[in-house]
């Protein structure tokens, strides 16, 4: 096990030896070069944001037979949203972009293996290496034969190194060893984004039915042909777009917990809000291009970050307003049937009711009445849905907004003990968003 002594000694023995090259004024990075214990010279890109030293820092590591320069474009993009990032030469590679692989000529002059399992060791003190460049968070970020690397490096690392997270592009069995990294990620406990072009989905699925069933798994397989490793970011795929939209909804939590208000915290069991004299305002949506689920939140809560395997959920911060939702204010039942009143601030079709639904306390989707049409010259109003409830059975019953999301007044009981208001997280089961029956049209 490392102790804090031993990475405090890696990183004095680095210092003397760094030795940073001359960069041209306009280059959004400086190059570096460390050594490892063992003496190999390493060469890294650091990309510094200005956001501080507090940002979190992604640690990106390239695929096979390339350089650090695979994260030419992606890094300063990374920059843009906050993060600081750190694109390392492994000494399995050659060159992209025309960025040479210092490290792998480094290794080559120094006759050291230069297969992918080699590259392990500079995977590790590059993680290291990021700790000097940051307080806050540190995520790893591979690239082919680096991403399931990564993955193994991350798994086994016991709190070594205070990694938040791990992004895998592309992974695979890509050893001698063709079960290497299943058996790795089965100590996996840190969120997780997994990603491919759309043929390669198979070649990662033993990988995640091996991770824990208690570790936060996002992956995103794309609706078209998509690209092999981080390259599917690049501008020039098509498909690069769908890509982004998918880690900045997986990185952007990591952003949130670096909120100068002390009421947000998010750590590998989620994101937490927490009171602190003001409320504050979490926006939350299934689709970057149009913001849904805008809510306050003024109770403790902690909402998982990932509701469901291979659905993107996205967070953000911003500033306090009213907020626009729909509020249950009644609840009648019959044998038979459910009627809900309504009070929303509506519009017309652009801002409107769209459904009123009913959720057991798990929070599984019982029951939705969909509104198939606006009621602003109808407030509040009362629709009634054909559904027959258990008398004993405790439900949620809540209203949606088509372009908000969740976050009104709920009601919570069950017919024999009746129902009354009661206040629900807009964050609690988010992922029956998308499940049916859903609005196809609002008529007026």
């Amino acid at each position: 096990m490392t102790t804090p002594k031993l990475i405090s000694m890696l990183l004095i023995a680095w210092l003397p030896s760094m030795f940073v090259m001359p960069v041209a004024a306009d280059e959004p990075f400086e190059t570096t070069t460390f050594f490892n214990p063992n003496g190999l010279r390493v060469t890294v890109d650091f990309y510094e944001a200005d956001a501080g030293h507090e940002a979190p820092i992604i640690v990106l590591y390239h695929q096979a037979r390339w350089s650090r320069g695979e994260y030419r474009e992606i890094a300063p993009k990374l920059n843009a949203m906050g993060f600081h990032a750190l694109a390392v030469d492994q000494r399995s590679g050659d060159q992209v972009n025309g960025v040479e692989n210092e490290t792998a000529k480094a290794a080559k002059e120094a006759s050291l293996g230069t297969a992918f399992i080699d590259a392990i060791p500079d995977l590790q003190i590059a993680l290291l290496v990021a700790q000097s460049k940051t307080s806050g968070p540190i995520i790893a970020w591979g690239s082919s034969y680096s991403s399931a690397l990564a993955l193994k490096v991350v798994a086994e690392d016991s709190g070594k190194t205070p990694i938040a997270a791990v992004l895998a592009f592309s992974p695979g069995e890509y050893f001698p060893d063709r079960e290497l990294i299943q058996m790795a990620v089965r100590n996996l406990t840190v969120p997780t984004f997994i990603t491919s072009s759309r043929s390669e989905a198979n070649n990662y699925a033993a990988i995640v039915e091996a991770i824990p069933e208690s570790t936060p798994v996002v992956t995103f397989r794309p609706d078209t042909a998509g690209k092999h490793g981080s390259s599917a970011l690049w501008s020039t795929n098509a498909d690069s777009e769908a890509y982004w939209a998918a880690v900045e909804g997986f990185l952007a939590p990591f952003l949130a917990s670096q909120s100068k208000s002390p009421g947000i915290r998010l750590d590998a069991n989620g994101l937490h809000l927490e009171p602190n004299g003001s409320m504050q305002l979490l926006e939350r949506s299934d689709d970057l291009s149009m913001w849904q689920g805008l809510a306050v939140i003024e109770a403790t809560a902690s909402l998982p970050l990932f509701p469901a395997m291979d659905r993107q959920v996205f967070y953000r911060l911003s500033g306090l307003a009213a907020p626009i939702a729909a509020d249950v204010i009644s609840v009648t039942t019959t044998s038979t049937s459910v009627s809900v009143g309504i009070r929303s601030p509506e519009t017309g079709c652009e801002q409107y009711a769209d459904w009123w639904e009913i959720l057991n306390e798990e929070g599984n989707l019982l029951y939705r009445r969909i509104l198939a049409h606006s009621h602003v010259n109808e407030q509040p109003f009362v629709r009634t849905g054909s559904f027959a409830l258990e008398a004993d059975q405790i439900v949620w019953i809540r209203a949606h907004m088509n372009s908000h999301g969740y976050g009104g007044q709920a009601f919570r009981g069950s017919i024999s003990e009746g129902f009354q208001a009661a206040e629900l997280s807009p964050l609690f089961a988010v992922e029956v968003t998308n499940e049916t029956p859903l609005p196809n049209r609002c008529a007026f």
